[in-house]
């Protein structure tokens, strides 16, 4: 998979991180973090993951964007799951996003409608169904990636809300809340991953990435006072950090691991690693270099027995994971078929591995 980072310095542009919006499909696990080392920094490091436990997983794809501008139907949607606000926590977000020469660019978000109560059962913070645009610094991730490039920019997100609080004389008063995000990018160092569950070994830079955010608060086009907001759930200029390591794998298309950190950056609080990366349809751009979509099997559903298809003609045999990503089994590739009876009802993930135990292929499939 490209130079080894024994014999230079890793890479990562473009061509190694493209997608494809509705094609594709990112399949991620979540490990258990007590106990693991964050990844060091500096060259030709070896980062062994490949016995940490999952604790869950998901699958989530790339689709086109139908809403209204400011985002166009070329715009790649993914979940964003959740975000602060003051101290409440905003959930089901979706993420837009393009992709440039650049990096990924972060256009913007969706918001669905939230309701808080306050400690007055009768005050309230309502947050509207909207779509919030990002202005100014958008680069999620950077693609052009080399050993010591840093990468800073400032960006700024608007979010409407609607507040009713009677002790500062408040009635359903429309306001919005001004967030500057002041991020860095930094590559500090390259070395190879051990993913776990499939063991799969791939190159990766270590980058670490920082954000300081500061929220602003406005009620009738000016801001408030912070004294005015005491109770409201909201702070006037409150200010947090996000902090992140991420092991970027170059000709794996994606993340080889994401470590989202405390406030200091010193302790994990939650590791997600990119297990596999499925493919509906062939192709011939850069992410051909993967096989995984050499795969096909039916009937899926499947009762008794799933047919398997592949262009790959040694032994193969199959390790069924549970949507937890616990295995179950190992079981033989037999005249073209593995047998599934005895599989409890629900989906699995099966990665098909030759008799080196090297990863050839993977499908999600579902045992009725």
């Amino acid at each position: 998979m490209g130079a080894t980072a024994s014999q230079a310095q890793i890479t990562v542009t473009g061509n190694d991180l493209k997608f494809g919006v509705d094609t594709d499909i990112i399949y991620t696990i979540d490990v258990d973090t007590s106990g693991v080392s964050l990844p060091s920094a500096g060259n030709d490091q070896w980062w062994d993951y490949g016995n940490l436990v999952p604790v869950d997983s998901a699958e989530f794809s790339f689709a086109a964007s139908d809403q209204n501008p400011p985002f166009t139907s070329s715009t790649a949607m993914m979940p964003l799951m959740s975000s602060q606000f003051g101290e409440f926590e905003l959930q089901d977000q979706t993420q837009y996003f393009t992709q440039a020469a650049s990096g990924f660019l972060n256009e913007g978000y969706h918001i669905p409608y939230h309701w808080f109560e306050l400690a007055n059962p009768n005050d309230t913070l309502k947050i509207p169904e909207q779509d919030v645009e990002v202005n100014g610094y958008k680069a999620l991730v950077p693609f052009d990636l080399t050993s010591g490039t840093n990468e800073t920019g400032t960006g700024t997100e608007i979010i409407n809300f609607t507040l009713t609080y009677q002790a500062g004389g408040m009635v359903n008063e429309p306001g919005y809340l001004k967030r500057t995000r002041e991020t860095t990018h930094e590559v500090t160092g390259w070395g190879s991953v051990i993913l776990p569950v499939s063991k799969d070994t791939v190159e990766a830079l270590l980058l670490k990435s920082s954000s300081r955010i500061t929220d602003s608060v406005f009620i009738g086009g000016m801001p408030v006072p912070a004294a005015l907001l005491t109770g409201t759930g909201l702070s006037q200029g409150m200010v947090t950090h996000e902090n992140m390591i991420q092991l970027v794998a170059k000709d794996f298309n994606t993340f080889a691991g994401v470590f989202s950190l405390n406030s200091t950056g010193d302790v994990a609080e939650h590791i997600q690693f990119v297990n596999s990366w499925h493919y509906d349809e062939d192709t011939t751009t850069a992410i051909g270099k993967i096989t995984y979509n050499t795969i096909r099997a039916y009937p899926n559903p499947a009762s008794d027995v799933l047919n398997i298809e592949t262009d790959r003609s040694q032994p193969l045999y199959a390790e069924i994971y549970s949507i937890s990503g616990r295995m179950i089994g190992r079981m033989p590739v037999t005249g073209g078929q593995i047998r599934v009876g005895t599989l409890n009802t629900g989906t699995y993930t099966a990665l098909f591995k030759n008799d080196k135990e090297k990863t050839v292929g993977v499908l999600k499939f579902v045992k009725e």
